[in-house]
């Protein structure tokens, strides 16, 4: 690998997927955390969150979805809703990474790997 991808690689890892709804058939987003074998989160992160509304933040304390590391900036990234599905924003002085690639900005796609 690469240095590049070993700083994305240090941290948390979040997978979109998707699921429907039967009442509606809305499509539903979600993000489901995959922890990172041998790093122990800080705080305890839910298996899977919804992403309920565009401009969901993730970030240290205090955004839609906590993270604790060092490589976590406090707004580190920024879900947008689009027609199509989400699109990540790096907000971050620290980069992101989707599926070990460093971004700025991405759409996503089911199954893309975010690492903080």
């Amino acid at each position: 690998a690469n240095s590049a991808d070993a700083e994305c690689m240090q941290s948390v890892v979040a997978r979109r997927t998707r699921g429907r709804t039967a009442a509606n058939d809305l499509t539903l987003y979600y993000l489901r955390h995959i922890p990172v074998p041998g790093v122990q989160a800080l705080v305890d992160i839910p298996e899977q969150v919804p992403l309920s509304h565009t401009g969901f933040i993730i970030g240290r304390l205090g955004a839609d979805l906590s993270l604790t590391s060092g490589y976590v900036s406090r707004k580190h990234a920024q879900l947008q809703r689009t027609a199509t599905g989400w699109r990540v924003l790096d907000t971050s002085t620290n980069g992101l990474c989707v599926n070990n690639m460093k971004v700025r900005s991405q759409q996503l796609q089911d199954g893309d790997m975010l690492l903080f």
